[in-house]
């Protein structure tokens, strides 16, 4: 299951996808690392329709904590404990079902209500898959 979680900015992480918002969650544009910068504040983006710069850690002051500080949003790819799947008829073959992996819920009634829904001349069953480790 994919949810987005927030991290503190690291220049790795943000150059491996992470996007750029504020510790109060309000979007960062156009961020540019400056390197060559002589002073300690070498990442400079748009916040608000304002240029304001941010030290390498992310931080807009250096000795406490703000609002504007950098974090990052990334994709948290954690798969839950139990999920629920459809188990349907293959639609190529009569001969044996399939479960619908490419789709899961995180309550039986949930997939049920899908099933009815999308594939209803299909669903045979509705069947709990629980993790066997983390991938």
């Amino acid at each position: 299951m994919t949810t987005k979680k927030i991290i503190p900015f690291t220049l790795e992480a943000w150059k491996a996808g992470g996007r750029p918002v504020t510790r109060g969650g309000d979007p960062v544009h156009d961020l540019a690392h400056m390197p060559n910068i002589e002073n300690d504040y070498r990442i400079i983006g748009v916040h608000d329709a304002e240029l304001i710069t941010w030290q390498e850690n992310g931080n807009l002051f250096m000795h406490h904590d703000s609002d504007h500080d950098l974090v990052l949003e990334v994709t948290d790819l954690t798969v839950p404990e139990v999920v629920y799947g459809i188990v349907q008829r293959n639609p190529s073959s009569d001969q044996r079902p399939v479960c619908l992996w490419s789709y899961y819920y995180d309550t039986a009634e949930s997939a049920e209500y899908h099933a009815n829904w999308l594939i209803p001349e299909r669903a045979l069953a509705i069947v709990k898959i629980t993790k066997i480790k983390d991938l």
